[in-house]
């Protein structure tokens, strides 16, 4: 069954890989951006949902996670988050590439043990800078530094 999940996930990412015409951001998009990141003790996994409300405003939900041995502990990241789309304003005329900025606000939930400080769960406010690049109309790749979760997030983005 994993092998028949993994091959029909392959041949989805092939075929939208081959469709062309690539846009950049614009309203009604509905993007999934999945991904990992790097930061010093753990390796976050994840991903975002993302609604255009506008040509330049995208809203929806993060999600991550991350398993630390160092310090033996868990980190999941709940957020809520908004993204200002920049291509219009910096006149880039490339409809393979998607720049944006933005901030949001979730919770973090840490769990670990042996580890003496000052690291909790609670609110946080993650901003986020990051770009995409689209192979097709529906595939493309995904960088964000800052989010609070990494200090790199990196992947694919599917847009529906």
């Amino acid at each position: 069954m994993k092998k028949t999940f993994f091959s029909l996930v392959f041949a989805a990412l092939m075929a939208a890989t081959l469709t062309t015409n690539a846009q950049s951001f614009q309203k009604g998009d509905k993007l999934l951006n999945a991904g990992i990141g790097l930061r010093s003790f753990w390796i976050p996994i994840g991903g975002t949902l993302e609604y255009g409300i506008t040509d330049k405003i995208s809203v929806g939900p993060s999600v991550y996670f991350a398993k630390w041995s160092t310090f033996d502990g868990t980190t999941l990241y709940l957020s809520a988050r908004g993204s200002y789309h920049f291509n219009e304003l910096l006149k880039i005329n490339n409809d393979k590439l998607d720049v944006y900025a933005g901030a949001g606000v979730g919770y973090q939930s840490w769990s670990y043990k042996g580890l003496a400080g000052s690291y909790a769960s609670g609110i946080y406010i993650p901003f986020h800078i990051g770009g995409r690049y689209y192979f097709s109309e529906k595939f493309g790749a995904h960088a964000e530094v800052g989010g609070g979760v990494a200090t790199l997030l990196a992947g694919i983005t599917l847009k529906f």
